[in-house]
């Protein structure tokens, strides 16, 4: 009995141990595809195939992974599975849901293996070859790279649904005319945009904003976005924003067409490298993101405070702006002010410019001050170099320091209040300190634009030399100002006679220019030959009236001081002449923009004048001139520049005080002395 009970046990033991080993066996997906053929096991050895298929003497297939193209469109699919028998769609079920946790040397090594399809060299250039000569003439996009994508799906889309999108477009403009601006008609076609209706709603879809059967949609995309299969920018609001700067407002801030457009290159380069809204936009913030994403949100507000002057007055647009503008403010609050290297201090600068930019197309604000003033105190990292002293004056450095110094001037000329400077004489220059005890100042042979600095030339219509004659001017009037309020407190104080022969020697300066002693050098690198002579032209026109401003305000300048009858003040100006003059230069400049505009743009004009002289002439008009400023500022209010606005009513304020004065028995005033009356700033460009 306890034999077989032995016998028993054992023949259990042994049935168990069976019935174990035979569930632990599993198939296995791994190894060489012929071993996977003949569903035996596979050694998987790396070298001259597996040792199974050698013994059994047959050829290895290998272990790389098989890849085939798969064809567009679902019948495809199913044509390719319906001729798969059931039993192999279940293994290859199988081999997908196991293949990541099978263990084994075989499934890690795949990891690291190329196995991506094999294509010549051959192959892929005629695939590129094939992409390039596609037809895209037809709303292709032209961002960067991405010029092969086209929108003609979206464009589909939107037929049929005209009703939805606009509800009046009998007002729209059918044609352009020779002298409106391309964002007149643009943004015709773009209707105000209510966002009163829903507070909470803070996205606007770029679909609403583009009418495709207006004529404005044969000129220009507002929304190149739309129709990528994969967009730059996760907002559409943002990119239709950013591509309105870019292509229209950034043009506008100058008064010649040019390819080293700084809003265009250097502000959006920098802007992109803190922009929120990119795809792969990094997710940490620092020092130079925070001053980057204030450019971003600068720029995205200039763009919406011109469309909604160009949509006369959207709401939408309108809060577009102030939400942009405060997200400015607050990332460049957020910034260090202490750059550590002279790229960030760079960064810095531009942030703080784009801010004036956007008071430029806004039109209704004067922060201008705050912000120049910002960039002056701004701290310049230690062994800092100034840039346009190594490069030339095309580079990205110099343009931005121009533009710094260029718009602080600008502003010294307007001001309602003059810093009293002392003057220095040549004795006193050596010790450093005037008879007064005060530190002596600059004389005016300090200048204040290097000659190299000519990208002055396009972006401003002025030249370094004529930038440097206004400098001196406001110079002049400092020191001026410091001797009159001295003569005030202490009679018989006298203007020093070196001060006297320094504004003898500068109407000498301004008397002697002329436009012909300017090369306008970067100003000739135009694609066509007539551009070039076009746009020259303009920047001569521009010079021109520049010089006759800068004669105007320092003629001025020494009458208010009473230097205007004396040995100090050798040139003879006619004011009424002047006047005219810079009427005739900058409506001539408009003119060859007119021209040449019809002629390669469909008529459509996209850079706007530098209004300093006009702004200047204008208030020295007299009444009998001043229907000439009427005409020519109502024509450049086309452009739906703010500032040009805000110029404009400024000017009127000022004929109206003068009128005032003259009517009570006071006699004519001056400009400035008016403009301070109307409590206003205005920085004119």
């Amino acid at each position: 009995m306890a034999n077989t009970r032995s016998s028993s046990s054992t023949a259990t033991t042994t049935a168990t141990t069976r019935a174990a080993s035979s569930r632990l066996k599993s198939l296995t997906f791994t190894g060489c595809w012929t071993c996977r053929t003949r569903k035996v096991k596979c050694d998987e050895r790396e070298t001259n195939g597996c040792g199974v298929c050698e013994g059994a003497g047959l050829a290895c297939a290998g272990y790389e992974v098989r890849l085939c193209w798969v064809t567009t469109g679902r019948d495809a699919s199913q044509r390719e599975k319906s001729y798969q028998r059931p039993s192999q769609r279940l293994r290859q079920q199988k081999s997908q849901n196991h293949a990541p946790s099978l263990p084994g040397p075989r499934r890690r090594g795949l990891l690291h293996r190329h196995t991506g399809p094999v294509l010549s060299d051959d192959d892929i250039m005629k695939a590129l070859t094939t992409l390039d000569t596609m037809d895209g003439a037809t709303r292709t996009e032209t961002i960067g790279p991405f010029a092969i994508f086209q929108a003609d799906g979206f464009k589909g889309s939107l037929e049929g649904k005209e009703e939805e999108r606009l509800q009046d477009t009998d007002n729209l403009p059918k044609t352009a005319s020779a002298t409106e601006d391309i964002t007149t008609m643009l943004d015709a076609a773009l209707p105000a945009i209510d966002l009163d209706a829903d507070p909470g709603k803070t996205h606007i879809d770029p679909s609403e904003c583009v009418n495709p059967s207006s004529p404005i949609d044969n000129v220009v995309d507002t929304s190149p976005h739309l129709g990528l299969s994969m967009p730059l920018l996760r907002d559409s609001q943002t990119a239709h924003l950013l591509y309105h700067f870019t292509n229209h407002v950034a043009e506008l801030l100058q008064p010649v067409h040019h390819p080293g457009n700084p809003w265009r290159t250097t502000y959006f380069s920098f802007a992109l490298e803190g922009c929120p809204e990119l795809w792969l936009a990094q997710t940490t913030a620092s020092p130079t993101s925070f001053a980057s994403q204030s450019l971003f949100h600068s720029l995205l507000s200039a763009a919406a405070f011109h469309l909604r002057n160009a949509t006369d007055g959207s709401v939408g647009y309108h809060r577009l702006a102030l939400q942009h503008r405060i997200k400015a403010l607050q990332a460049l609050n957020a910034a260090t002010l202490h750059p550590t290297n002279q790229q960030l201090y760079l960064i810095h600068l531009t942030a703080m410019l784009s801010l004036v930019t956007v008071d430029t197309m806004a039109g209704e604000d004067s922060d201008f001050p705050v912000h120049l003033k910002a960039c002056y105190q701004l701290k310049k990292p230690a062994g800092f170099l100034d840039q346009e002293l190594v490069d030339g004056g095309g580079s990205a450095n110099s343009q931005i320091y121009s533009i710094c110094r260029f718009l602080t001037l600008l502003a010294r000329t307007t001001s309602p209040v003059i810093v009293a400077r002392p003057w220095a004489t040549d004795e006193e220059k050596e010790g450093g300190k005037n008879s007064s005890g005060e530190p002596a100042t600059a004389t005016f042979n300090v200048p204040n634009f290097r000659d190299s600095e000519r990208a002055v030339e396009y972006m401003y219509g002025i030249t370094p030399a004529l930038g440097n004659m206004l400098a001196k001017t406001c110079q002049m009037a400092e020191h001026l100002a410091y001797y009159q309020q001295m003569a005030q407190a202490c009679p018989g104080v006298r203007i020093l006679r070196t001060l006297q022969q320094a504004c003898a020697a500068l109407g000498d300066e301004l008397a002697a220019w002329t436009v012909d002693d300017e090369p306008f050098r970067l100003i000739e690198d135009d694609e066509n030959e007539a551009g070039q002579h076009t746009m020259r032209e303009i920047a001569r026109c521009q010079a021109r009236a520049f010089h006759g401003a800068v004669l105007l305000y320092y003629y001025r300048t020494l009458q208010t001081y009473g230097l205007h009858d004396r040995r100090a003040a050798p040139v003879s100006v006619d004011v009424h002449s002047q006047v005219q003059i810079i009427w005739a230069q900058l409506t001539t400049a408009e003119d060859l923009k007119d021209a040449y505009y019809a002629r390669f743009h469909g008529g459509l004009k996209r850079t706007a004048p530098m209004s300093w002289p006009a702004f200047i002439a204008a208030c020295e008009a007299a009444p009998a001139d001043r229907p000439l400023w009427v005409v020519w500022w109502e024509r450049v209010n086309g452009y739906r520049i703010g500032n040009f606005a805000r110029q404009w009513q400024i000017i009127q304020d000022v004929w109206q005080l003068q009128d005032l004065a003259g009517l009570q028995g006071h006699g004519r005033i001056g400009w400035r002395e008016a403009l301070a009356r109307t409590g206003k700033l205005v920085l004119p460009i």
